[in-house]
């Protein structure tokens, strides 16, 4: 029997066997952890198994003082060297438990271990021949009850240790066997084979249970070991995940600390572009300036919507609310948005009671440009509509189109940065997909509700819920800012 945590057993009932090589991985470390818990589970159990041990004692005495009145003296030096052996395991294993577990001496606390025990099997041994001839039949079979209980206990004990309970109970069987052959009679004779098979027995149970209680030690330190290294790995990848965060932030400050340097550059370029413009030219030059014009005002309507995006993340945008009508809001989108959809061969439609809404009216212009230029250049057929109504003490203000629709699966990934549905060649025209994250942000910034509704084939809607102001008056619809194809 072998007390060695790297065994047959370990290996093949080991869950993290390396599959290349059929060999389980281990370290030293695991290895040292695992052989002295084994050492120091039978000195933490008798530490609560010495009292029950002592009260069993206490009784045999009594009662083979009065089974075997012949043999006092044998009795009471039996009595009391068991106990004083019982007491010396309980002293050695409080000495140990005071230290921390202490790889270097493992293999002297092993030997300790097997000297102590291997006195306490020749001890219990030598309890039938100081009784056995001596006592009552009623002794007899209290001893031999007394002993095996006893061995029975001690297998629980030294479950950790195969190794030290084998050399314990082949000892006392040892002695045990020997006297029931002393005794010449053919009963004893089978009652000594029948304790050898109990001692067969149990030492064929004691390594299975080895066996089991090794492996779930085993496990439990590979476990904290792993639960070890996660942590530290958990942390590493929370200081990168602080570090990216950091750096990230520090970007956006920075462009929003810079876009007024950025924007002067490309204000000057319009500027020359359309000084440009008004010099004599011939066909072909206009033609060429008409090209650059429009890929500037590409580049710049990108330029603005990152450093927007920029600030936005870097958190220096700050609502300034307050309560304002919204009607003139709505037209003046109405005047700038309708001739883009007439471009687009598109009807572009406005609805908007007086109502007064309390918001940011900047930071709302903001949100209802990138919908709107949104719903224009995803639009083929049909029209736009913006309109707002009163539900509930709140401004309901929806932008409508006509256009193919949104998939169910993808209508929360549209509010991400950089996703756009049907541009994968991500095509500069269509925009960066920076339009609706700047409006969640927005949203989120002034803490309005923010929601959509989208049919395939049939359009989509998004609905920004303001508070209404302090007073609201009733509304007829304007439609001075209704815009068809003509």
């Amino acid at each position: 029997m072998n007390d060695d945590p790297i065994g047959p057993s370990t290996v093949r009932h080991n869950p993290l066997r390396d599959t290349a090589t059929g060999h389980t991985p281990k370290s030293d470390d695991v290895i040292e952890r695992v052989f002295c818990e084994q050492l120091r589970m039978p000195m933490r159990a008798m530490q609560w198994a010495l009292y029950p041990g002592l009260l069993l004692l206490a009784l045999l005495f009594f009662a083979l003082h009065t089974l075997c009145p012949g043999s006092t003296w044998q009795i009471d030096s039996w009595c009391g060297i068991a106990a004083a052996t019982w007491l010396a395991e309980m002293i050695h294993g409080r000495l140990e438990l005071k230290h921390p577990p202490d790889p270097a001496k493992s293999r002297r606390l092993l030997r300790e271990s097997r000297l102590v025990y291997g006195i306490e099997g020749v001890v219990w041994g030598c309890l039938p021949w100081v009784t056995l001839d001596r006592c009552t039949t009623v002794g007899d079979i209290l001893i031999i009850v007394a002993g095996a209980g006893v061995a029975a206990s001690r297998m629980m004990l030294l479950v950790s240790l195969p190794s030290v309970f084998g050399l314990y109970i082949l000892v006392g069987g040892m002695f045990w066997t020997a006297k029931a052959w002393d005794f010449g009679d053919m009963p004893f004779h089978a009652l000594g084979l029948l304790g050898a098979f109990y001692v067969i027995t149990l030492l064929f149970q004691a390594n299975v249970y080895s066996r089991a209680l090794i492996d779930a030690i085993r496990l439990r330190f590979e476990n904290k070991k792993l639960l070890a290294r996660l942590s530290a790995e958990m942390q590493i990848s929370e200081a990168a995940r602080c570090r990216a965060e950091s750096a990230n932030a520090a970007k956006s400050k920075f462009l929003a600390a810079t876009s007024h340097d950025l924007r002067q550059p490309a204000q000057a370029q319009e500027l020359f572009l359309e000084v440009l413009s008004k010099t004599a030219l011939d066909k072909t030059q206009r033609a060429l300036v008409d090209n650059i014009r429009k890929t500037f005002s590409s580049s710049i309507e990108m330029l603005n919507t990152l450093l927007d995006f920029s600030r936005i993340d870097a958190g220096t945008l700050a609502a300034q609310q307050r309560d304002f009508a919204l009607r003139p809001l709505l037209l003046e989108l109405a005047s700038e948005y309708a001739p883009q959809a007439r471009a687009h061969n598109l009807t572009y439609r406005c609805r908007c009671p007086d109502v007064i809404a309390h918001s940011d009216p900047a930071l709302l212009a903001r949100i209802l440009r990138n919908l709107v230029s949104n719903a224009i250049r995803y639009t083929e057929h049909g029209g736009v509509l913006v309109a707002s109504r009163k539900r509930h003490g709140f401004v309901l203000v929806e932008v409508w189109d006509t256009g193919k629709g949104i998939e169910p699966q993808y209508q929360k990934a549209i509010f991400e940065e950089f996703r756009q549905l049907g541009n994968p060649e991500r095509d500069q025209k269509k925009g960066l997909g920076l339009g609706l994250a700047i409006v969640d942000r927005l949203a989120r910034i002034l803490g309005h509700e923010l929601t959509m509704a989208s049919h395939l084939g049939r359009g989509s809607v998004f609905r920004l819920a303001l508070p209404m102001g302090a007073y609201a008056e009733g509304g007829a619809r304007c439609h001075t800012g209704d815009s068809r194809p003509g």
